[in-house]
């Protein structure tokens, strides 16, 4: 699933650790799937990517009606890529297919079972990039554990009956 954003205001910061002068990209976007975005790439609308270093939410309002989501980010990019070439124009990332139909409660629901497998792993809706494999390996941003393949399939079991 592709989200489109524009980036819309360009900040100018300094370095603490060598006084250089950087740039950060405020933008907003709405979600439908009111989960945990971890963005790492952008893609241009010709498909080139963008590697984004720090990104931050800064603001997240969730419409009481409709229930959609916008969410006010802050982007630093790979390098200090400049990206004002980019100012208001198309940009897009990719939801994790992990999260991309869930809601907060179906997140809080998974962490809740996920708890119960191993609490090293700490909550889920505080991890940005999980990767659950078959095989027992779990990869939690640049971390990797690994469990018993009954015990993942126990998980698998159980996220399937959520939905």
């Amino acid at each position: 699933m592709k989200t489109y954003l524009t980036l819309e205001e360009v900040k100018l910061n300094t370095s603490y650790l060598d006084g250089s002068i950087y740039k950060t990209y405020m933008t907003h976007f709405f979600s439908y799937t009111k989960a945990r975005h971890k963005i790492q790439y952008l893609y241009d609308e010709n498909d080139n990517v963008h590697s984004v270093e720090l990104y931050e939410i800064i603001d997240r309002k969730v419409d009481p009606d409709t229930k959609d989501c916008l969410i006010r980010a802050e982007f630093e990019f790979e390098d200090h890529e400049d990206m004002d070439a980019f100012l208001h124009k198309p940009l897009y990332f990719k939801e994790p297919a992990w999260f991309q139909n869930l809601t907060n409660e179906e997140i809080v629901q998974l962490d809740c079972i996920f708890k119960q497998y191993d609490g090293v792993l700490g909550p889920l809706i505080e991890r940005n990039n999980i990767s659950i494999c078959l095989n027992g390996t779990v990869q939690i941003n640049d971390e990797i554990y690994h469990f018993s393949k009954p015990k993942i399939s126990d998980f698998f079991e159980e996220i399937t009956a959520i939905h």
